[in-house]
């Protein structure tokens, strides 16, 4: 009998929750609006697309072995309690425990193709399978590990540059949480001699190469001459210079905008390289908004890194941008649930 994955992705905004096969297809996906109510409202949500998933013709012959879900917070390595800070009242909450009371009282065999209503009593086995969970970005990283740009390895960190910096690590293909679940908070990494403003709020590295990193410094280094476009941009509109505006211009050839990019890349592979040193990875992968507009600076981020690394690490380790595409955090679940159920 073929096996599947139950996989959800939690998001502020949408609940998406997937069937996926052994090889990463996605069979089926279905979604809603996150419920915010309460968090039993939201989970509620969860058991009725699970139970429509299991239920769906879609699904075929096959038995579902396990539930994984992805969610944007802190999951507590001794508890599984669930954190988000952007989703109100979500602070502790015990999701695993929540999802299978539910799962149980609906009477469903999620288990088995055959999809029958019986009391639980009457089942020598539970009526679900296992059920995970797992911080977004940890997601993010297994999802690359399966079909992007670290396919076949295991030992991963995916770096999200966006507005804040985070990292998913993944050590022999498990999660590695730290010791309260606050592990990959790389904005924190200290690369300055200089204690600054800023840094007891957002980190040193989230302050120096964070997306709002770009525009502050495009400013700060403006010598005041409107011979570029972003020297005019600046001189006209500031209020309209955004990170994304910057790079495009850096890749234009404005010397302004190339300056500001690159020194961003030098904070990058500086830290990336701290991450290589430690953890020796086989890949480190670049995400997120920001990371993934510095495609074409990439090769400044692996000099960088390179420079800083101990040699025998940066050696083994691949430097790339990731590839996994928009499903990635619930293939990435779905692989996680996997690992953990074998």
């Amino acid at each position: 009998m073929s096996q599947a994955v139950i996989a959800i992705e939690l998001r502020d905004s949408v609940t998406k929750v997937s069937l996926i096969e052994e090889g990463w297809g996605i069979i089926s996906t279905l979604e809603t609006p996150t419920p915010h109510k309460t968090t039993r409202a939201a989970v509620s949500e969860m058991v009725r697309l699970i139970i429509e998933t299991a239920s769906a013709k879609s699904r075929g012959s096959h038995a579902i072995t396990a539930i994984g879900i992805s969610v944007p917070g802190v999951v507590d390595p001794p508890t599984g309690r669930v954190s988000i800070p952007e989703i109100r009242g979500w602070t502790r909450v015990p999701l695993v425990q929540m999802l299978g009371e539910g799962l149980d009282e609906s009477g469903h065999d999620i288990s088995n193709p055959s999809t029958v209503k019986r009391a639980r009593a009457q089942q020598n086995k539970s009526v679900h399978p296992e059920i995970f969970v797992f911080p977004r970005l940890a997601s993010m990283a297994a999802a690359e590990c399966a079909v992007g740009s670290a396919r076949g390895k295991s030992n991963v960190i995916f770096l999200e540059i966006d507005q804040t910096i985070e990292a998913g690590i993944l050590s022999d293909g498990r999660v590695v949480q730290g010791g309260s679940g606050f592990s990959g908070a790389a904005g924190w990494i200290c690369l300055s001699e200089v204690f600054k403003h800023g840094y007891e709020s957002a980190g040193c590295l989230e302050i120096e190469a964070g997306k709002a990193s770009l525009p502050r410094r495009a400013i700060e280094e403006w010598s005041g001459s409107q011979n570029t476009m972003l020297g005019k941009l600046i001189k006209s509109d500031p209020q309209h210079l955004d990170a994304g505006t910057i790079i495009r211009a850096a890749r234009g050839g404005d010397p302004l905008a190339i300056d500001v990019v690159n020194e961003t890349c030098r904070w990058i592979g500086r830290s990336v390289s701290t991450l290589i040193s430690i953890l020796n990875p086989e890949s480190v992968i670049i995400g997120g908004h920001t990371g993934v507009l510095l495609k074409s600076f990439i090769d400044q981020i692996r000099s960088e890194a390179g420079i800083w690394s101990y040699p025998p690490a940066f050696k083994e380790c691949k430097i790339s941008m990731g590839s996994a595409g928009e499903n990635a955090q619930l293939i990435g679940a779905a692989r996680l649930a996997l690992t953990r159920k074998t």
